[in-house]
């Protein structure tokens, strides 16, 4: 009898612990109803109540708060309660909480990594770009993603992640690592918004996903060199954002004409615009930009010397795909033909969601495989 209730409290703790792992927090009233459509219809009410404080608070496994009106709400460790609740009051005060089946939460709580690509993108960029050591680098990634989750705005992350790197970065990586935050305060299921994504969000909403406390006001000076990306206007990460994500080319204009028109000298919006042409194939005007970034400062060479590699990168991978298009072997197959042997592969293939090679960071069909 008592090994069974052991079982049933282990299993209802494993299942409570997932939910939250994936929502961040929950009004226990919603959270009974989500845990009695995924995990047993038959779930007792007050049943649920005493393993929530008897069980999951006494031990630690998960935490409960509570607001004057008397409602009563459980969260994972490191969760901002008090400041996550006055958001969702401010953003989803009319909205149910997010639909999940028991296959999303599953794989959603088992690893961080499962919730966006950026998230693995970003820790590559703090372990081989800015060279933070392997702990340090996890940790400094799950700090990152717990502020997310309660609501910090990209240049709080920014700073954050800059601390932990002791100020050891460029451009190149400052530029990258801001798109990569970018992504995951996008993408990330929050607490705030009971368990959808800005993305998700603004979508429903009909807004843009960076109006929803996602950026700080800044009275930006274009002209400035160190100009971080942060701290441009909200509408301008945006555009930058979608030009470097999905090369939308009216966003790729915009960012034109804003360079122009507000004389931007900004070295990391110089790099991730001329990132952006490479990827692609606006291969004059990226030649156009890495002049610049060439002659801007000491740091704007290292970075352009980096873009410079991944824009031949990009010309050497065209002549080859022209080379054999036009091959005379290719057109005059009869010509000096010999005898057909298996093809032995001797590196291996790259798959479509696979980082690209040339280093962007990007999956390979986002990037080089596009």
């Amino acid at each position: 009898m008592q090994k069974d209730i052991y079982r049933r409290i282990k299993k209802f703790s494993e299942n409570m612990e997932a939910m939250l792992r994936v929502y961040g927090m929950l009004e226990l009233e919603d959270a009974y109803k989500i845990y009695c459509t995924l995990y047993d219809k038959n779930q007792d009410k007050t049943e649920f109540y005493r393993y929530v404080y008897w069980y999951g608070s006494f031990n630690c496994i998960f935490k409960t708060a509570y607001t004057g009106d008397g409602r009563c709400f459980s969260f994972i460790e490191d969760i901002d309660s008090q400041k996550v609740i006055a958001m969702q009051e401010k953003y989803a005060a009319d909205m149910d909480y997010a639909s999940f089946s028991i296959e999303d939460i599953r794989l959603l709580s088992e690893n961080l990594a499962n919730r966006t690509e950026w998230i693995d993108i970003l820790f590559s960029k703090l372990r081989y770009q800015i060279n933070i050591p392997l702990e340090a680098a996890e940790r400094c990634l799950i700090s990152t993603v717990i502020g997310i989750m309660n609501g910090t705005t990209l240049e709080e992350a920014f700073e954050a992640i800059s601390e932990w790197s002791n100020g050891k970065s460029d451009i190149a990586a400052n530029a990258e690592v801001w798109m990569a935050i970018s992504g995951i305060m996008l993408e990330l299921e929050l607490p705030m918004l009971k368990g959808r994504s800005r993305t998700e969000y603004a979508r429903e909403k009909n807004m843009s996903p960076w109006s929803v406390d996602m950026v700080s006001n800044h009275a930006a000076v274009f002209s400035d060199k160190k100009l971080h990306m942060y701290e441009f206007p909200k509408s301008v990460q945006e555009w930058m954002y979608n030009a470097c994500e999905f090369g939308e080319s009216h966003e790729i204009q915009r960012l034109f004409n804003l360079k122009k028109q507000e004389n931007v000298c900004s070295e990391e919006f110089i790099y991730l615009l001329c990132d952006t042409c490479i990827t692609f194939g606006k291969e004059a005007e990226a030649e156009a930009l890495l002049k610049e970034l060439e002659n801007s400062s000491s740091f704007g060479r290292t970075a352009a010397d980096k873009l410079r590699d991944r824009l031949q990168g990009r010309y050497d991978a065209f002549d080859e795909e022209y080379d054999d298009e036009f091959d005379e072997k290719n057109m005059f197959p009869w010509i000096n033909a010999k005898p057909q042997v298996p093809f032995i592969r001797e590196s291996p293939k790259i798959g479509r969601n696979d980082p690209c090679p040339c280093g962007s960071g990007k999956k390979y069909k986002k990037c080089c495989g596009k």
